[in-house]
């Protein structure tokens, strides 16, 4: 206004109305026009003066603004040199209440984090970067270490009368533990505990082919780094025996795995219990889910275009109607153009596809018995479909996504304060849970049918495999009884080998002894004579 004059919209702003070229209002779909049907589609004429002004455009916060500062790229027209806050929502570790965390971001440059600016392309993220295993880590790290008390690697550590006594690292000294602490210091996250082997013994092969000393924690797992210090040895504890059953019947591996005959035998009938049990359950599942389920003949919008039997339509006037007549994409032009043909069709004992409301076209859906389909938000879909009598689907994928908002006039002060509230009450659930209650848990339609309770499982159809369970652990039981034999009875041999190992060796020693002391003697009388 300042440089072309006050009076340059004199003739667009008149009684409380927009008028353009002469004409009243601007209409994006210039055919809405009822006033004048046959009105094409222009500019604003005072369009390119504006965007030309708006190039000269500096505001800031002290002129009022809503957003920063305002200012436009000449030769793009984009907006430039603005800054935004970003909030970032987590929720509270020891408490129910959310923690807002808030960074600053300025176009072209990045976050700014304190006083140094950070450039988001530029400038990599040091702390992800930094030295160390298992940054932040969710878990404590505690790593066992094995030793022997070898001088100058490992010792104990003397302690003076009256001194408090060493416990834990404390206690030992020498290279070892020096070295330990040099690899705490240079990884993060390192924390350990150290403790002797039983005996003092570095670890040698036994009969049964098992290692003793620190080899044999070594390969039991009795040193690895525990999580929250819990660890998982190759023991069949009770704790361990829980695990290792609950794992198999989730179809899960575990560390812990049996060495003996017996316990194998006893973990092949389980795993084959649970892989029968689990299948039947799987299949009888599915088939309850699948059964008497509606078969569209019809599965994709795809196919809905490329046929003319069924006929679709949409609510005249509406958001989806609006969505296939501005859409670029082929198939929903092709699909708008068959519906306007349909429409304009209808003095030919033809029904007009366009419906007034949902409810209208959802009728028509079920006394159509397949020749109509109605397209229509999801939401509303879900929701009717959960009615009686229930017998509409959805079909197919959604054509497009958008979503529900809820609208303040400009400069509203409690807009922030519903969007960081939304934001929470999604992260929370509160949102999933308000559209299972009045989506899916006030629904009047169920899945399946009485008549599929032929084909539940029950005990008469699966006793089978219960038995076989069983012999399996009989079986199991009379292996380990019998290893248990054998095994007392080999010990048996040894302990008499080694008996009779001692007492042949026992005349040896003794007629030796006595041919010293026949010695002894003969040498003594013979001094005795010289003398």
């Amino acid at each position: 206004m300042q440089r072309h004059g006050d009076h340059v919209f004199a003739e667009s702003f008149s009684r409380h109305q927009l008028f353009n070229r002469g004409l009243s209002g601007l209409y994006c779909r210039p055919h809405e026009d009822e006033e004048n049907p046959d009105r094409e589609f222009e500019t604003f004429e005072h369009g390119d003066k504006i965007a030309e002004a708006m190039k000269e455009v500096i505001l800031g916060e002290e002129d009022g603004t809503l957003t920063g500062r305002i200012q436009f790229d000449p030769r793009t027209n984009w907006r430039m040199n603005f800054s935004a806050t970003v909030i970032e929502i987590k929720p509270g570790v020891n408490s129910l209440n959310s923690i807002k965390e808030r960074f600053q971001w300025a176009q072209g440059e990045g976050f700014l984090l304190g006083e140094n600016r950070v450039f988001h392309e530029k400038k990599p993220d040091r702390i992800a970067t930094r030295k160390g295993i298992l940054i932040d880590k969710p878990w404590k790290l505690v790593l066992s270490v094995v030793t022997v008390l070898v001088k100058p690697f490992v010792m104990l550590k003397r302690s003076n009368p009256g001194e408090p006594q060493l416990k834990g690292i404390d206690r030992f000294e020498g290279y070892c533990i020096d070295l330990l602490h040099l690899l705490a210091q240079n990884i993060s996250g390192f924390e350990y505990e150290v403790f002797v082997s039983e005996g003092n013994k570095y670890g040698a092969r036994q009969a049964d082919g098992s290692w003793d000393g620190m080899i044999g924690y070594l390969l039991n797992e009795r040193v690895q780094f525990n999580r929250g210090e819990f660890s998982v040895s190759n023991e069949f504890s009770m704790y361990n025996s829980l695990w290792f059953t609950l794992a198999a019947f989730m179809q899960q591996g575990t560390d812990i795995l049996p060495r003996a005959l017996s316990g194998r035998i006893a973990s092949s009938a389980w795993w084959f219990f649970t892989l029968i049990i689990v299948s039947s359950y799987t299949a009888n599942l599915a088939a309850f889910l699948t059964h008497e389920k509606m078969t569209p003949p019809i599965e994709s919008v795809e196919d809905l275009a490329n046929q003319n039997k069924i006929l679709y339509g949409v609510v005249k006037g509406g958001s989806t109607a609006a969505f296939f007549e501005d859409s670029t994409v082929p198939l929903y032009k092709k699909m708008w153009d068959f519906m306007q043909d349909i429409h304009h069709m209808r003095d030919q004992n033809k029904e007009s596809v366009f419906v007034d409301t949902y409810a209208e076209g959802i009728d028509r859906v079920r006394e159509s018995k397949g020749k109509y389909a109605f397209l229509l938000e999801e939401t509303t879909n879900n929701y009717e479909g959960g009615r009686k009598p229930c017998n509409t689907m959805k079909v197919g994928q959604n054509l497009n996504t958008l979503g529900y908002g809820i609208a303040t006039k400009i400069g509203n002060p409690l807009r922030g304060s519903i969007n960081l509230a939304i934001l929470y009450l999604q992260e929370k659930g509160e949102l999933k849970r308000l559209e299972n209650k009045w989506w899916y848990d006030r629904g009047q339609c169920e899945q399946g049918s009485d008549s599929g309770a032929s084909s539940s499982l029950n005990l008469s159809k699966v006793a089978g495999i219960f038995y076989i369970l069983m012999s399996g652990m009989v079986l199991s039981m009379l292996t380990a009884f019998v290893e248990f034999l054998v095994r007392k009875r080999k010990e048996k041999r040894e302990k008499e080998k080694k008996q009779l190992q001692t007492m042949q060796h026992r005349p040896t020693i003794i007629a030796a002894c006595q041919q010293v002391r026949r010695r002894a003697k003969s040498e003594e009388s013979r001094t005795t004579i010289r003398t």
